[in-house]
């Protein structure tokens, strides 16, 4: 039985979710999603920055940033997710790099940490993610 976003919502919506990314997510981006992120109980947003553009000084102004995935909190966050059984969202576009690479560490210092790691590139193939 497939479920819909909004049903699954209804059953989950009590247990944390974290959506993060490392494209710029700042000003009109952001804020234009607020609505959305609270509809599907999406609980924190991380930032891992959009270091590659000039955008990347907007997203300074967000209060809760991180470099990549094993910055900052987030490897206690990991470490809870764990303990409550909640899984953890990842969105690292395009996916090479340093993020990868420590995403990768994540992924081996938090074996019982449940991840989802998306991407909703075009031009990624399946065959470019050689770590899946």
């Amino acid at each position: 039985m497939n479920k819909r976003l909004a049903e699954l919502v209804v059953e989950y919506g009590d247990l944390q979710l974290v959506d993060g990314h490392n494209h710029d997510a700042s000003g009109y981006a952001y804020s234009s999603m607020l609505a959305t992120w609270e509809k599907y109980s999406v609980d924190r947003i991380v930032l891992f920055g959009d270091v590659s553009d000039p955008s990347a000084i907007r997203t300074d102004e967000i209060a809760w940033k991180t470099k990549d995935p094993m910055d900052g909190v987030l490897p206690d966050i990991y470490k809870l997710c764990a303990e409550y059984k909640t899984p953890v969202f990842l969105h690292i576009d395009p996916p090479s790099g340093e993020p990868v690479g420590k995403l990768e560490e994540a992924l081996e210092n938090n074996p019982d940490t449940i991840f989802i790691f998306a991407i909703s590139t075009l031009i990624i193939r399946p065959t470019m993610l050689n770590f899946c």
